[in-house]
């Protein structure tokens, strides 16, 4: 896999983690307007903290650090190949894995707060979605 390819599969997590919410509050929304019974809404509380708790369990496997790995020894891979002078080739892995490190810092931050606020929205959809019926 090219490093191209690599970094979009990184920044792919982020496109799956949204679609996957905005279905799971629209198969839950749906059929509570269609009968009237909000209890469908809260039941779709629960998949959203079951999700939120498989990214947890995604993020503690380190999966997305894998693969930042993995992007980084085929960045060291391409640079012993194609730089001649050593000195140079160090201090271009140095700047990348010191630029990486950044990388992992911020996208750990960002996955705790995803987290978070997933496993946060679920559990109070979870315990009171069924009480819109009431509301209305």
């Amino acid at each position: 896999m090219s490093n191209i390819n690599q970094l979009k599969s990184i920044h792919k997590y982020g496109t799956v983690i949204s679609i996957s919410v905005i279905l799971s509050l629209v198969t839950g929304i749906i059929p509570s307007f269609v009968v009237s019974d909000w209890l469908w809404f809260s039941r779709s509380g629960s998949l959203l903290a079951i999700f939120g708790i498989y990214l947890i369990w995604q993020d503690y496997q380190a999966q997305i650090n894998n693969d930042l790995d993995t992007l980084l020894d085929g960045f060291s891979d391409h640079l012993e190949k194609n730089t001649k002078n050593e000195s140079t080739r160090d201090q271009i892995k140095e700047e990348v894995s010191n630029q990486f490190d950044k990388v992992r810092v911020a996208n750990k931050k960002r996955f705790q707060n995803i987290e978070f606020c997933l496993v946060t929205l679920g559990t109070l959809i979870w315990a009171y979605g069924d009480l819109i019926n009431k509301l209305y």
